[in-house]
């Protein structure tokens, strides 16, 4: 699906489905994510919690991949979202450890995945009105793609 997308090809159903798994399946697996789980885990559940403790942290983690509630409250938002694809004639986009940033505007979702140093992925925080084979592409300015 990367690929198609960055080829301007169509995305049938289960591809952009399979997308949206990856953007999550990136987002929960990266260093940034689960340092960040660790420390509000502790945060809530007080000093009681051993998070020393390598095999119950990683156990306590695996269980995210079970809960198809919160895989739902991450990934619904990004399929029914309005998907750009944010193009630079220039080498602009760092590509970073933690693959993709989430964030929200105005209660809603967004998120930017560079795929390609010249081509970004961006979720807008904008619910679609009827579902879009191919995602807009933007050609970006330089200051554009800096802000990106």
């Amino acid at each position: 699906p990367i690929e198609m997308i960055l080829n301007v090809e169509p995305l049938n159903r289960p591809q952009r489905e399979a997308l949206v798994g990856f953007i999550v399946i990136q987002r929960l697996r990266n260093p940034h994510f689960i340092q960040s789980l660790t420390s509000s885990l502790g945060a809530t559940l007080g000093p009681e919690v051993k998070f020393e403790d390598k095999a119950y942290m990683r156990a306590v983690y695996e269980t995210l991949y079970s809960q198809n509630d919160f895989y739902d409250k991450l990934a619904r938002p990004i399929l029914h979202s309005r998907w750009v694809i944010a193009r630079s004639t220039s080498p602009d986009f760092v590509l970073p450890d933690v693959c993709n940033l989430f964030g929200e505007h105005a209660g809603k979702r967004f998120v930017l995945m560079p795929l390609t140093p010249r081509d970004c992925l961006i979720v807008l925080p904008i619910k679609l009105t009827q579902l879009r084979i191919v995602p807009h592409y933007i050609l970006v300015s330089e200051a554009m793609s800096r802000d990106i």
